[in-house]
């Protein structure tokens, strides 16, 4: 038993020991797969790096190639289509190659090139933009400028810089893919390496200690087997990452052809971008003479500019009106010789001054005005203002109308304002005369109407003595009368008759003129108004074989009016037609409602009105005929009166007629209100 135990012992001691050197084995090739696997892994991003790289410095460079199109294309043709592409790919290209510089940055050699591109773009955006400004205000430089290609070196440095950092690249990412695939293979190599020397273990001592190990195999034999299962789970990892790696690198290899291919794209734009360059260098003799012909008209143009301005100085000089111009600072840029006479200082005072100081002897208020015409934008006129102007004695005083008006730029923006001063002195006096003549001629005027309100009111007394001793001869209170006294007596009273209306009218015009003339209103039966008085012309018409014709119906509403006056106005009219109508004529009264008037029309068959003369119908004193052989009689007061007494009940008075045609003499008058009372009017 003692052998036996000794040897169990032995056997426990030497399978403990093959145990710890299998594990640290096994730890061991783990650990160093884990470490490469970790290499591996670097490798494929410095490898996708790499291309991100290619990427964008192959996008900075097609920018690059599409700001220079868009920037000669300007240059040869002055299209502004060409600004935009030019613009938006001047700002994405600065931002390209910084974006370039920091994916770099880890690298000295390639962050070198990418910052040296960096600068390079940048100066040959300044000589673009310079150029451009040159090319577009056709400064002479420009041509020597584009001649000499300013700018070319740094194209030259920006492309050179790109080309060497896409080599260098290219160069790095084929390292780095040879060290991927190298590092693939040795984790391949580890792992199956690893398996088979633990596995040759086994079998050594295995075969050594055969004998002494079947009790302790058998009993670890469930061990093994988990152990092995886990090695096949490892192998089947090691083998999917190799799988994987390879994918990776046909993904790479892939993505190395399409670098190829936009290195030939690239190199083709480059070729045509030199050609292009090549055309624009044929082309800039064209351009030159060009350039120097637009010069030479250009000269010419500002020849015929001064001409036009000396014509606008010698016209502004000899106007007849004042004319200035002040700025926003309220200083005077621009005054005629004109304008100082009505400032009443030199024009050397004027011109560079400020407005304050212009008009500080004048009533206007320079400031205040600017202010408003400013706030507004509307001109403002200030009319009759005196002005000294200096003479080569004693200065005389004139007057002038004055306005400023907003003065506004192209963009609508305010700029100043415009003045313009005409002297009125003349028209000033003309008026200052008329106003004379006027009131002179209004003292005669109501001298004259007080002269006939004095002899209307002197010539009643006599005319009612005659018309009542008349009546009493006629009645034969004094004894009988034969037929030719009766005859004269006739006589007597139709004619004392005409002169009490004449007296008449002639106080109806004085009470008007003098504003003593008032209507009593009140409701009336206008139908019943005018009945009366065709009842009381009657006679009249007779006698001359003349018509009168009512067509104004009994019920028509009430009006508001003066009945007394209200007959006056209709008498005044019929017997207005009567005086000019001939045997076989007609007069026709017609009346209906309008809204809320009643509107009376008196017509006739009549010689009629031409329209130059119906002006004078309505004039105190006027009449169609002046004549001394004029067929009617009166003086011409029975029309103006007629429309002062239809307006003081508040409404219009009108005529129409044609000659040969008749007459239409026609009037307005207010309804009565619901429930309205008598009123004592105007």
């Amino acid at each position: 038993m003692a052998p036996s135990s000794s040897r169990q012992s032995e056997f426990r001691r030497a399978s403990v020991s093959f145990s710890l050197v299998a594990v640290a084995l096994v730890i061991f090739l783990a650990a160093l797969l884990g470490w490469q696997a970790l290499q591996v892994k670097d490798q494929v991003e410095w490898v996708t790096h790499s291309l991100d790289v290619r990427r964008q410095a192959n996008t900075a460079l097609a920018l690059v190639v599409q700001m220079e199109s868009g920037q000669r294309g300007y240059l040869l043709t002055l299209d502004p289509a060409f600004l935009a592409p030019y613009n938006d790919s001047q700002r994405a290209a600065g931002e390209a190659l910084r974006r370039l510089a920091e994916m770099v940055a880890d690298n000295p050699a390639q962050a070198a090139l990418a910052g040296a591109a960096v600068a390079a773009e940048r100066a040959w955006v300044e000589n673009a933009r310079y150029e451009m400004m040159l090319r577009r205000t056709s400064d002479p430089r420009f041509a020597a400028y584009f001649h000499e290609g300013k700018g070319a070196n740094e194209l030259i440095s920006i492309r050179t810089g790109l080309s060497r950092l896409l080599d260098n690249e290219i160069a790095l990412e084929d390292a780095r893919g040879e060290a991927l695939r190298m590092g693939v293979m040795l984790a391949v190599l580890l792992g199956g390496g690893g398996l088979v020397l633990v596995a040759a273990l086994f079998v050594i001592f295995g075969v050594g200690r055969l004998r002494g190990l079947n009790q302790v195999f058998e009993a670890n034999i469930v061990l093994v087997e988990q152990q092995r299962d886990g090695l096949d789970l490892m192998a089947q990892e090691l083998q999917a990452s190799n799988e994987a790696l390879q994918a990776q690198q046909e993904e790479l290899e892939v993505q190395s052809d399409e670098l190829t291919s936009s290195n030939e794209a690239l190199q083709h734009q480059q070729e045509e971008l030199s050609r292009v360059y090549g055309e624009l260098r044929a082309h800039s003799t064209e351009v030159e003479r060009s350039v120097e012909e637009r010069t030479q008209e250009l000269l010419a143009a500002n020849d015929q500019l001064a001409r036009q301005r000396r014509f606008a100085e010698t016209l502004l000089a000899r106007l007849p009106v004042g004319v200035g111009f002040i700025d926003e600072d309220a200083i005077f840029r621009v005054a005629n010789p004109v304008l100082a006479d009505f400032c009443g200082i030199p024009p050397e005072r004027i011109v560079g001054h400020h407005v304050d100081d212009v008009l500080l002897h004048s009533e206007l208020d320079g400031a205040g005005i600017l202010a408003r015409v400013r706030q507004t934008l509307e001109p403002v006129t200030v009319e009759a203002v005196p002005a000294t102007v200096q003479g080569d004695g004693a200065g005389s005083l004139t007057r002038w109308d004055a306005t400023v008006l907003p003065f506004l730029g192209e963009t609508g923006n305010f700029d100043g304002w415009l003045v313009l001063a005409h002297e009125i002195s003349d028209r000033v006096e003309k008026e200052r005369l008329q106003h004379e003549r006027i009131e002179t001629l209004e003292d005669a005027d109501r001298l004259k109407d007080q002269f006939l309100g004095i002899l209307s009111h002197e010539l009643r007394t006599p005319i009612n003595a005659i018309m009542g001793f008349g009546s009493v001869l006629d009645d034969e209170v004094a004894g009988p009368l034969n037929p030719e006294q009766r005859r004269f007596i006739g006589r007597v009273m139709v004619a004392a008759d005409a002169l009490l209306a004449l007296v008449t009218d002639l106080l109806d015009m004085s009470r008007i003129q003098a504003g003593k003339f008032t209507i009593a209103l009140r409701p009336v039966a206008f139908a019943e108004v005018v009945a009366a008085v065709l009842s009381m012309l009657a006679p009249l018409a007779q006698s001359k074989q003349v018509s009168l014709r009512n067509r104004v119906h009994a019920d028509l509403p009430l009006i508001e009016a003066d009945e007394q006056r209200l007959a006056q106005i209709v008498s005044n009219l019929v017997g207005n037609s009567l005086k000019f109508l001939d045997e076989g004529g007609w007069v026709e009264v017609w009346a209906d409602v309008d809204g809320d008037l009643l509107r009376c029309e008196v017509r006739d068959n009549g010689p009629g009105i031409g329209v130059e003369d119906q002006g004078k119908l309505f004039k105190s004193f006027s009449q169609v005929d002046m004549s001394n052989t004029r067929k009617a009689g009166g003086v011409g007061l029975g029309l103006t009166i007629c429309k002062n007494l239809v307006e003081a009940h508040g409404g219009t008075i009108g005529v129409r007629s044609e000659k040969g045609e008749g007459s239409t003499f026609w009037f307005t008058l207010p309804l009565a209100g619901q429930g309205s009372s008598p009123t004592t009017g105007r």
